[in-house]
């Protein structure tokens, strides 16, 4: 195992940063850092699926060389989800049909991010188009989760997740459609976050007018979301539903107390079942934001409805993106996911609309939910994390706390909360009404700074020992 004598495994890749620029340690030696994690972790996490090693280095000795150290991440290594492009690595789309699939220019929030120093050097796993419970394809295999290596990463950002746990990187982005950025960062004890409707832009994308898919980050600590989110947020010529630009980076070093903060607070939202090894971790996080002033009541608004609207309206994005592309190469699609999206074939032109104007009637019952609370918080995953090996088939996972954020374009953050009583990673959820990304950061700063759980990576990567073995 590499030792690490400047706790690159052990401190935020802002902090990082700060060696960095003072020349405390090297671009260099930092990506042989990571290199050495994914050569030791990923053959049997296999969160890393291409990487070009020889740019790697050479993109890291021209940090060292430079004279410039305005740069935000200079010389930070960054991992991207094998959905976006990154110039001279591969983008195959967890498919077969994309295989050799060699873009010539970054993804928008992949540029931005080059430009402020970070260095996209590898893609990171997923199902086949983002879509499933496993981060598995066909292309590369299953990613499994490096805090026990037998259970599953969830999914579709999973080996994003599952890089940054087994620290072969020290950021990485997501995409998000229901849930795919927090749900893996929660399994893996790192922090997902989704922004509100058209704060980052993705661009190429299949459709710039998508209201429920996002483009999503994933750090160690809050702090480096907020980097990250100043550096990729604000409008593009070729998106057209972007907005504003957002630095709270600032403001997160010193966040003010959330102190008097009304939070709704539910066990089982959406009408969820929470295990009991849930619940517990929710009740210990209750009493930390009741121990910083908050005003914490339990409270749901009604989602029965949005529920309803969301499994048909998401099916029909999903395939008016897809169907074309299936018409002209039928390999592309993997036979669960076709039966998934073209089930919106079942349904009549009068089920769609009556699907929207649920969505509508639901968004009147979330307005009137925010005028009274600031933030919801309950868990990311109600359930404990299912066998890595399981099928698809035999999978029962309740998504539904998850998609309310992408339905209504809400803000949304998972936070590592602590271990459940089998020693495995559980997340709390944040959401704010839209346009409070600042307040959704704010509140998780401060609740991660009380409980610093995110510091507590994978006892056996981290201290040294090798990889978590099965339970």
């Amino acid at each position: 195992m590499k030792s690490d004598p400047y706790g690159v495994d052990t401190q935020s890749a802002s902090e990082i940063a700060n060696l960095l620029r003072s020349r405390t340690i090297g671009a260099v030696e930092l990506m042989k850092h990571c290199l050495a994690r994914i050569d030791e972790a990923n053959p049997t996490i296999n969160a890393v699926v291409d990487i070009d090693r020889e740019e790697a280095l050479t993109a890291a000795a021209e940090v060292d060389s430079s004279a410039d150290a305005e740069s935000s991440l200079k010389g930070i290594p960054y991992a991207v989800k094998d959905c976006f492009d990154v110039r001279g690595l591969r983008s195959t789309h967890g498919s077969v049909a994309f295989h050799d699939q060699m873009p010539k220019e970054d993804s928008t929030h992949v540029s931005r991010l080059r430009k402020e120093g970070a260095i996209p050097f590898v893609k990171t796993n997923l199902p086949p188009f983002c879509f499933g419970d496993q981060t598995r394809n066909d292309v590369v295999g299953l990613t499994r989760n490096p805090y026990c290596i037998s259970k599953t990463v969830t999914a579709s950002s999973g080996g994003s997740a599952a890089a940054l746990a087994a620290r072969m990187t020290l950021i990485a982005d997501a995409s998000d459609i229901s849930g795919s950025a927090l749900c893996p960062a929660a399994a893996c004890n790192v922090v997902g976050f989704r922004p509100s409707h058209g704060v980052i832009p993705w661009h190429p994308a299949y459709d710039p007018y998508s209201v429920t898919n996002s483009v999503g980050l994933m750090a160690r600590t809050i702090s480096d979301i907020a980097l990250m989110l100043s550096i990729t947020s604000g409008s593009h010529k070729s998106t057209p539903t972007t907005s504003r630009k957002i630095d709270c980076v600032s403001e997160l070093r010193t966040p003010p107390p959330i102190a008097g903060l009304k939070i709704a607070w539910s066990y089982s939202p959406a009408g969820t079942r929470t295990h009991p090894m849930i619940a517990a971790v929710l009740d210990s996080c209750r009493k930390v934001f009741e121990g910083l002033g908050c005003l914490v009541e339990e409270a749901c608004p009604d989602l029965a409805d949005a529920h309803d609207a969301h499994r048909i309206l998401i099916a029909l994005e999903t395939w008016s993106a897809v169907r074309g592309f299936k018409e002209a190469n039928e390999k592309a699609y993997p036979p669960e996911f076709v039966n998934h999206v073209s089930r919106i074939t079942k349904y009549s032109a009068d089920d769609i609309v009556r699907a929207m104007m649920k969505r509508s009637k639901s968004w009147s019952l979330m307005a009137d939910f925010f005028s009274r609370f600031d933030v919801m918080v309950w868990p990311v995953n109600p359930q404990p994390l299912y066998d890595a090996d399981l099928p698809e088939s035999e999978i029962e996972f309740d998504w539904r706390p998850l998609e309310i954020s992408p339905q209504f374009g809400l803000p949304s953050v998972s936070v590592p909360a602590g271990f459940s009583s089998d020693s495995l990673p559980v997340g709390i959820q944040i959401l704010g009404r839209p346009g409070a990304d600042e307040l959704v950061l704010r509140v998780a700063r401060v609740f991660e700074a009380e409980t610093e759980y995110w510091k507590q990576g994978p006892p056996t990567i981290v201290g040294g020992k090798g990889l978590s073995p099965s339970y």
